[in-house]
Parts: structure tokens; C-alpha cells; sequence
């Protein structure tokens, strides 16, 4: 032990030496008796003091780094919790949302409902209201046949009593519409050629244009001719029916 003691001595002998040396070569104005070790024990406490310093320092550093962190950290998570409660309250507002939207749908179709109904009944009314005028108008139109009947009795029974009052005789026809007249030969082909009446031959000329289907499809007042009434109508091939009477007349004597 002894001897292990006397080696770390003289190695802490040299280091002093090596130090005075230094020292004596940076200020060359100081004086050092040999074996006087006082100031550089000073030296070295100095040094001892500032490396104690600096663990302080690198102590405090980590220390404010990690309370740095701690705060990052601290950061992060409230951050993640107002994300957090700033997502709850958007689910909540949606939820919300589609609450109000279901309410809404819920009221419009009560509404819709409401309004059918509404509507099924005016149109029950307005169909009750129809039938009503339509048995008033019945009522009316009975009326009015029954008062239509009354006047009908009321006429008959005034013609009855002027009948009594006054006997009317017969109409008598005209003696020159009577009077037999001779078609020639062009009215003969379609009358025939025995003499007749002015009214025998109108009707047997009715009778022939009718059956020869003569009268025209669009202008009923208009008759087409035939062969036969060409003749009678003077060459033309359609003829009004006043026109027919008064080219019929030519042809009788």
C-alpha cells in the first residue's frame, strides 16, 4: 500500500512541476519557490469550481429542456383534447342537425297529411254541394214542365171554347195549282206525259232526284242534272232549287 501511496504522490509531484512550469511561462513576472504549491491549489479549486459550474448549468439546461418538453408534451395533449371535444361537439351538432332534419320531414309530412285530409274534404263538400244543384235543377226543370204542362191545359181549353164558339171550315186548295197541266216532251222523260197538277208534277220531280241521287253531297240547295233534266233545265248541268221551279214552269202548258 505503501508503495502504491508513494507512486500517486510522485505522480501528483510531476503534475504540479508541469503546471508551475506552464505558469512560469505565461507570467514570467511571478516568482515560484520550488515545493510552494499554494496558488496553484488555488488554480485548481478555480477549475474544480467552474467544471462544477458547468454540471450545474448542463443540469439546469437539461433541466429546462426537459420542462421544455414537458410543456411540448402538455401542449400536445391539450391540443389533442380540444381536437377531441372540438370532434364531440361536431358529432354533437350533427346529431343535432339531424334531429331538427328528422323533426322537419316529420312536420312537413304531418303537414302534407293535414292538408290531404283538407283537400279529401272539400271535395266530399264540393261533390255534396254538385249533387244539391243538380237536384235543384231537376226540381227546376220539373217545375217548369209542370207550369209548360198547365200552360198546354190552359191553351187547349181556350181552343176548345173558341172551337165551340166558332166552327172553321176547311182550307180550300187553289183552283189554278189544281188545274192539270201538260208537261212537254223533255219533262215528259222524267214526270210522264199524262196532264197533272202543278204539285203532282213538283213532287214526282222530288221523287226522281231523289231516287237518281242527284241532289249535291256538299250544297244540299244544289241538284246536279242528269241526262234527262239537262234538257229540262235548259243545258246546264247544276241548277239551284228556286231556279228549278221557274225552269220547270217553261215546260208545262
Amino acid at each position: 500500500m505503501s508503495r502504491l501511496s508513494n507512486f500517486h504522490r510522485g505522480k501528483r509531484k510531476k503534475k504540479l512541476v508541469l503546471l508551475t512550469e506552464t505558469l512560469t511561462l505565461v507570467r514570467p513576472g511571478l516568482a515560484f519557490i520550488h515545493g510552494d504549491h499554494s496558488f496553484l491549489e488555488g488554480e485548481m479549486a478555480a477549475k474544480r469550481k467552474k467544471k462544477a459550474k458547468k454540471k450545474v448549468a448542463k443540469r439546469r439546461g437539461a433541466k429546462k429542456k426537459a420542462t421544455k418538453r414537458k410543456a411540448t408534451k402538455r401542449k400536445a395533449t391539450k391540443r389533442k383534447a380540444t381536437k377531441k371535444k372540438a370532434k364531440r361537439k361536431a358529432t354533437k351538432k350533427k346529431a343535432t342537425k339531424r334531429k331538427v332534419a328528422k323533426k322537419k320531414k316529420k312536420a312537413t309530412k304531418r303537414k302534407a297529411a293535414k292538408r290531404k285530409v283538407t283537400k279529401k274534404k272539400k271535395k266530399k263538400v264540393a261533390k255534396k254541394k254538385k249533387k244539391v244543384a243538380k237536384k235543384k235543377k231537376k226540381v227546376a226543370k220539373k217545375k217548369k214542365k209542370v207550369a209548360k204542362k198547365k200552360k198546354k191545359v190552359a191553351k187547349k181549353k181556350k181552343a176548345t171554347k173558341k172551337k165551340v164558339k166558332k166552327k172553321k171550315s176547311k182550307r180550300k186548295p187553289n183552283p189554278a195549282f189544281m188545274r192539270p197541266m201538260q208537261p212537254d216532251a223533255a219533262l215528259a222523260a222524267v214526270v210522264g206525259s199524262t196532264p197533272i197538277p202543278r204539285t203532282e208534277i213538283t213532287k214526282r220531280l222530288w221523287i226522281y232526284i231523289k231516287k237518281n241521287d242527284l241532289q249535291d253531297s256538299k250544297n244540299r240547295r244544289m241538284i246536279n242534272g242528269d241526262a234527262a233534266l239537262r234538257a229540262v233545265f235548259g243545258g246546264k248541268s247544276q241548277v239551284s232549287m228556286f231556279e228549278m221551279t221557274k225552269l220547270v214552269s217553261r215546260h208545262m202548258s
